[in-house]
């Protein structure tokens, strides 16, 4: 396990965090673990659908899917990847 920090470029304010729940998206995410760095991006499963409609697929390494793309789901979510050791299994930069 470990302790992480999850790093939104270009930092996270009050407007970054109304956009990513109204677009359902959030990418230039980073996940620091163990000194390593992992890139990923969220969606919730609407904008995910909406990309599907659009798209013949979605292939993306570090792509996690939440049920609402806010600050406090992302936390729940890294942290229980990290217990399950998903990060393991990604390419770190």
């Amino acid at each position: 396990m470990g302790d992480f920090e999850i790093i939104f470029e270009g930092g996270l304010t009050a407007r970054d965090r109304y956009e990513m729940e109204a677009r359902g998206y959030r990418s230039h995410v980073k996940v620091t673990l163990h000194g390593n760095t992992y890139p990923v991006l969220f969606y919730d499963a609407v904008r995910l659908a909406q990309v599907l409609e659009e798209e013949t697929f979605i292939a993306e390494p570090g792509l996690i899917v939440l049920q609402k793309v806010d600050e406090e789901r992302m936390r729940e979510a890294v942290a229980k990847l990290v217990q399950e050791g998903y990060f393991e299994h990604l390419k770190p930069e």
